[in-house]
């Protein structure tokens, strides 16, 4: 029997068991994120898991670092809270960042799709890549301009883009497609393995749509709030890098 299987659950396990004493959840944040990770292991067995547990700890890294005085205005992040007034994440917020890996990882566990491991890598680069860049280019307070328009806008704002941050976006997006090819065959289960172009580009196009729906959707409907955006720029990525993985075959 793989020990693989084995091992992403403790690895959930510990990350799920620091995000509630850390009080980074809320009680039905844990419940949804043992859902998730439950699917996360049936489809992916430890790589799942491990490039989520990354995703989790550089997000939560990079959120506790002081770069200058604390922003006026507190960012849109995929992360674990990280400065001062986040609260803990409910359900809603969990599901709109690990829904998306998730149904990959059941789709490679049911053999429908031979991109869904990319996929799955793909929506979680998108969002490590969201988050760095949200994090950096808050915490430089470097000079942002919404993607629609160009027009100034104060760092962190949602829709907001600046050149260090977009840098640390691709940064994120590069160490998970990096580590998501690295890891051992054996660790992605029934998933087929994902290789670093497909996630790399899903990672990037993740970021860029989170910012396109920022400056547009979310500023224009009510309706549309960052978990929304979250959740389709997850969806953008993990798509786009299935789409790679496909063309690439």
């Amino acid at each position: 029997m793989s020990p693989w299987p084995l091992f992403g659950a403790i690895v959930g396990v510990v990350c799920l068991a620091v995000a509630a004493h850390r009080r980074w959840l809320t009680p039905s944040g844990v419940a949804a994120a043992l859902v998730t990770g439950a699917a996360l292991i049936a489809g992916t067995h430890a790589a799942g898991p491990l490039l989520l547990a990354l995703f989790l700890v550089s997000s939560s890294l990079l959120g506790r670092m002081r770069f200058g005085p604390e922003p006026d205005v507190h960012p849109h992040r995929s992360g674990p809270p990280g400065r001062t007034g986040d609260g803990p994440r409910n359900a809603r917020q969990v599901l709109a960042n690990s829904v998306v890996p998730a149904v990959a990882a059941l789709l490679g566990a049911a053999s429908v799709s031979s991109g869904a491991g990319a996929a799955m890598a793909g929506a979680i680069a998108a969002m490590t890549a969201d988050t760095w860049a949200t994090e950096i280019g808050t915490g430089l307070r470097a000079p942002a301009r919404l993607l629609v328009g160009w027009q100034p806008v104060r760092p962190g704002e949602s829709g907001g883009v600046s050149l260090p941050g977009t840098l640390a976006g691709l940064a994120g997006a590069t160490v998970i497609a990096l580590v998501a090819a690295l890891l051992p065959i054996a660790a992605w289960g029934p998933a087929r393995a994902a290789t670093f172009l497909p996630v790399a580009a899903g990672g990037i196009v993740g970021l860029f749509t989170d910012s396109l729906l920022g400056a547009t959707a979310e500023r224009r409907f009510v309706r549309v709030d960052n978990e929304t955006v979250n959740l389709l720029a997850s969806l953008a990525g993990g798509v786009a890098a299935a789409v790679f993985t496909a063309v690439s075959i």
